[in-house]
């Protein structure tokens, strides 16, 4: 496995480079904002077909050299008995080494069949090997977390944490011109005013008042299209989103592509199955998604890992919280 990285302009051309590149043999570790631009981490399987190729050149080599070291030993030129016996064992030898090659070729692995595998081994080692690497660094130092950032996920998924660490630690988390200034918007599609769209917004209304920052609570897709044309100019947004189902919604497909937004879905390392194949599903529709996820001292992470590795889906970054945390 080897790790390469590419740069582009946008999300959509950094994908589709590297699918020009590699076809659909790579796997995308990570996507991840560089000032305006957009980096992306992706895997390769260094280990090439070269064992069964190297089986058919030596046998075929074999073959030849056999062939020629035959004429030698029968032609009328060569009558000395000694040359001719040494001849005959070598050719011997030849027979008994084609015969093992053809053994091993036979029990050489059908490439076909065992390609599902073998993405699904390198999707594993890919995300293992990002996993170990994200856990030596703080939230905050992860990733870029700037331009138009949406966080979503199901209850108890650490979304509500992940928001406060990023603006407690805004000048690392938020880099660039704007390292100090964001707005948070928090887009919530039921109009009923319920004890839980009222604790939210209390809480993400906590988190922007101790830093002066602008705060909507809006409704519609269309009014977040208005405010991210008002303010990206001037603060990173942080978009909070209440339902998860609007990420299959296409007006919001719409906006995320239209304005770049960075999706990070989070959710807790005891996400049930049907979250995650919900997740796997999204990122059809939406490239730039990804999982931020959420652990705790108790969890086996490895769990997560192969879930995740097992749909095709990255992660982004990794939030250590306690149980107390995780909500």
């Amino acid at each position: 496995m080897e790790l390469k990285r590419l740069i582009a302009n946008d999300s959509k051309s950094a994908l589709q480079c590297v699918k020009d590149e590699c076809g659909d043999d790579a796997l995308i570790v990570s996507t991840n904002k560089v000032g305006k631009k957009t980096e992306v981490i992706y895997a390769i399987d260094i280990r090439e077909r070269a064992p069964e190729e190297g089986f058919q050149k030596t046998q075929a080599d074999t073959a030849r050299f056999s062939d020629a070291l035959g004429k030698i030993k029968n032609s009328q030129n060569n009558q000395n008995s000694d040359v001719r016996n040494l001849l005959g064992q070598i050719q011997r030898e030849l027979g008994t080494l084609k015969q093992k090659i053809n053994s091993q070729q036979a029990s050489f692995p059908n490439p076909e069949i065992k390609e599902p595998t073998k993405a699904s081994d390198l999707a594993l080692r890919s995300l293992k090997t990002r996993v170990k690497k994200l856990m030596e660094a703080p939230l905050e130092e992860q990733k870029s977390w700037s331009g138009i950032q949406l966080f979503t996920g199901a209850a108890s998924s650490g979304k509500t944490t992940c928001v406060e660490r990023l603006t407690a630690n805004k000048e690392q988390a938020l880099d660039g011109a704007k390292s100090d200034s964001y707005a948070i918007i928090y887009l919530n599609p039921d109009n009923k005013s319920t004890r839980a769209f009222l604790q939210r917004l209390q809480q993400l209304g906590e988190l922007a008042k101790r830093d002066n920052a602008p705060i909507f609570s809006i409704t519609k897709i269309n009014d977040l299209g208005s405010l991210i044309e008002s303010f990206t100019s001037q603060h990173n947004l942080l978009v909070d989103v209440n339902d998860i189902t609007l990420l299959s919604d296409s007006e919001m497909i719409e906006a995320i592509k239209r304005y770049d937004i960075e999706v990070n879905y989070c959710l807790a390392a005891n996400a049930p199955a049907s979250i995650i194949e919900g997740l796997s599903k999204i990122q059809d529709q939406i490239a730039s998604v990804s999982c931020v996820c959420s652990i705790t001292e108790h969890d086996e992470i490895d769990q997560i890992i192969e879930r995740l590795a097992a749909n095709n889906l990255q992660i982004s970054a990794i939030n250590q919280v306690s149980d107390l945390e995780l909500i």
